[in-house]
C-alpha cells in the first residue's frame, strides 16, 4: 500500500465509524490504540535490508555496514464489540502498521482486519489474521519482529472456525491461497491464475503451564501451461509446544516438514513449487526446520529472550544438474533484554544474527545490534 494511500485509509475508517454511529451507542463498545516503535539498527555485512531480516533477506544486498533508525513496525488499532441477549457476541479488530515494502520506508499497510462471532458452541471469525497453520505463543518478544528462520509466519484472508472442550481446543480453516509462488526459472509463459483456498487444520491441549499444539495444512498448486493444466499437492505439518519451567522461566519449540507449502515460513524464498519445463510437471522441494526459545524474567519489569531457528531444503536433481542457484538453508538466532520502564513503555537491547546457505554461490551471513523503545497507547 503506497502512502499516498493513506487518506482513503483514514476515510473509511472514519466511515466505518460513522456506520457505528447510527447503532445505540450502549449496544457497541470501541476501543482504540496502537504502538510507536523506534528502532536504532546496526548491521555489520548488509545495507538497505529492513527491520525484518530473515535469513534469506541478506541475498542480493550490499555487504557494506550500515545504521539506520526505523520506526515502520509502529501500529495503529481499531476495535468494536457488541453484545447479545443470547449470549453471544460480535468483536471486530482492524490493525496497521507501516512496513509494507521493509525497506525503512514509511509505507502503510492492512496487517489484520476480521470479526469473530461468540455463542456457546464456538468462534467463527472472518477477515485477515494470522493463519491457523501458525502457533503465535512461538514467536518470541522480540525489539521488532522475531524473524526467525523455519518458523510460520502468514497474515491472510480466512474464514475459521474455532471450538473449545475444557483444556482442548480445535482449528478448521479455509485460508486464502496463491499459485505465485510456483517458480518458473525458464520463464515459460505460464497462466498461474485460478487458485482454490489452503484447508488448514489444527489441534491443542493447553493449560495454565503448558501447551501443545499440532497444525496441518493442505493445499492444491496448478498452472496452464500451452493449454494444458498441471496440478500438484502440497502438505505441511507444524508441532509446537511450551511450558512454564518455573514462574520465571519459560521454553517453547516447534519442527515443521512440508512439501509445497513454503510460503509459510520464514527464512526461504524462491524454495517452493517448482516448474519443470522438461518433464512439464511441477515438482516440489521438501522443507523441514525446528525453533526452539528460552524466556527468563529476571524481575517483574525485566526480561530476556533467547532464540535460534532453521531451515533446510535441497535442491532438486535436475537444479544442481542445470546448476541453478537456489536457497538451501537459512539460520536466525536472537538475544535480548528488555526493560518495562513504565506499564506502557519499554526499552531494550538485541542482537539478531543471519545467515543463508545457496546451492551454487557462497553463504553470507549479518551480525545486527538493535536498541529501541515501543509506547503502547
Amino acid at each position: 500500500m503506497k502512502i499516498k494511500q493513506l487518506p482513503l485509509i483514514c476515510s473509511l475508517a472514519l466511515a466505518s465509524a460513522s456506520g457505528y454511529a447510527s447503532t445505540p451507542a450502549s449496544d457497541i463498545d470501541f476501543n482504540f490504540g496502537g504502538s510507536i516503535i523506534t528502532i536504532i539498527v546496526h548491521d555489520t555485512d548488509t545495507a538497505g535490508a529492513g527491520i525484518n531480516i530473515p535469513g534469506n533477506s541478506l541475498f542480493n544486498k550490499s555487504t557494506n555496514s550500515d545504521t539506520k533508525i526505523d520506526a515502520s513496525l509502529s501500529q495503529i488499532k481499531f476495535g468494536a464489540s457488541q453484545a447479545f441477549d443470547d449470549g453471544s457476541n460480535l468483536s471486530s479488530q482492524v490493525v496497521l502498521d507501516f512496513n509494507a515494502n521493509n525497506d525503512g520506508g514509511m509505507s502503510p499497510r492492512l496487517r489484520e482486519a476480521y470479526v469473530t462471532w461468540s455463542t456457546e458452541h464456538g468462534q467463527l471469525l472472518a477477515g485477515q489474521t494470522w493463519s491457523t497453520f501458525m502457533d503465535m505463543r512461538n514467536i518470541p518478544q522480540s525489539l521488532a519482529e522475531a524473524t526467525l528462520s523455519g518458523a510460520v509466519f502468514k497474515r491472510q484472508p480466512l474464514i475459521r472456525w474455532s471450538q473449545e472442550f475444557g483444556e482442548f481446543k480445535y482449528d478448521i480453516a479455509l485460508e486464502s491461497s496463491t499459485n505465485d509462488d510456483i517458480q518458473n526459472q525458464f520463464k515459460d509463459k505460464l497462466d498461474t491464475s485460478g487458485a482454490i483456498p489452503d484447508i488448514a487444520l489444527a489441534g491443542e491441549w493447553a493449560n495454565e503451564s503448558a501447551w501443545f499444539r499440532a497444525t496441518a495444512l493442505f493445499n492444491q498448486l496448478r498452472l496452464t501451461y500451452q493449454d494444458k493444466e498441471q496440478k500438484e499437492s502440497g502438505y505441511g505439518v507444524q508441532l509446537s509446544a511450551g511450558w512454564d519451567l518455573t514462574n520465571n522461566d519459560r521454553i517453547s519449540f516447534l519442527t515443521y516438514r512440508g512439501e509445497g507449502t513454503d510460503r509459510y515460513l520464514l527464512g526461504l524464498n524462491s524454495t517452493g513449487p517448482t516448474w519443470n519445463t522438461k518433464t512439464q510437471t511441477i515438482d516440489l522441494r521438501e522443507a523441514e526446520s525446528a525453533m526452539v526459545s528460552y524466556t527468563r524474567k529476571w524481575q517483574p519489569s525485566l526480561k530476556s529472550v533467547l532464540a535460534y531457528g532453521k531451515v533446510s531444503t535441497e535442491a532438486l536433481d535436475w537444479q544442481d544438474e542445470l546448476r541453478h542457484d537456489t536457497f538451501t538453508s537459512t539460520q536466525y538466532a536472537m538475544a535480548n533484554l528488555l526493560w518495562t520502564v513504565k506499564p506502557n513503555l519499554t526499552l531494550g537491547v538485541e542482537y539478531n544474527y543471519s545467515q543463508y546457505e545457496r546451492s551454487q554461490a557462497e553463504e553470507r551471513d549479518n551480525h545486527r545490534i538493535m536498541l529501541g523503545m515501543d509506547w503502547k497507547y
